[in-house]
């Protein structure tokens, strides 16, 4: 791959205004040829007992796991509507799918998440949008250094590794639709 470029926006995901701002710096009105992508993969997680969880604690799992992806989701749609194509993928976990204990909150986030990719997918898949579910299993991200427990790191997914299967999601002919894809390390459900 080469020849392309990214726009990147820091910010902080439980601003309301983020979204607008992200989509406007990326939107380039002299570049017809570009096609939007949209990569949701920030991510919070705590995990423990539930009945132990602060409100505060949910309310940010919620607000950057479900909430943020889909703000901005609804901020980028036009543009892609616009340009009669685009890509969303939203990185999300094995938790979405497994039961995990001590993951309430943050399987209902992406478990969420993953139910909206659908629908969004359903409703403007015949207007040129992709919607792609990534899965992966436990990954080495600062995610865990925060847990009380982890699993062991080596054996865990590479961010970069993920990278790469991203960039080979948005890289496919348009005659490929990867609705969703599951990736786990090498020794399974850590």
């Amino acid at each position: 791959m080469g020849g392309g470029h990214a726009t990147v926006v820091c910010g902080d995901l439980r601003s309301p205004r983020l979204s607008e701002k992200i989509v406007n710096v990326a939107r380039s009105p002299e570049d017809a040829l570009v096609t939007p992508v949209l990569v949701n993969c920030a991510g919070v997680a705590i995990f423990g007992p539930y009945a132990k969880f602060e409100e505060r604690d949910i309310e940010e799992t919620i607000q950057v796991n479900l909430l943020a992806p889909m703000l901005l989701t609804n901020e980028v749609l036009p543009w892609m509507l616009e340009r009669g194509r685009g890509h969303i993928v939203n990185v999300l976990s094995v938790a979405a799918v497994e039961t995990l204990n001590g993951a309430a909150a943050y399987s209902a986030s992406k478990g969420g998440l993953l139910a909206f990719g659908k629908g969004i997918a359903a409703e403007y898949r015949r207007s040129g949008v992709r919607v792609t579910s990534l899965i992966p299993g436990a990954t080495d991200t600062p995610l865990w250094d925060v847990q009380g427990f982890q699993p062991p790191r080596e054996d865990m997914l590479s961010a970069s590794a993920l990278g790469k299967i991203v960039a080979d999601i948005v890289t496919t002919d348009e005659y490929r639709y990867v609705d969703e894809i599951r990736v786990m390390p090498e020794k399974g459900l850590l």
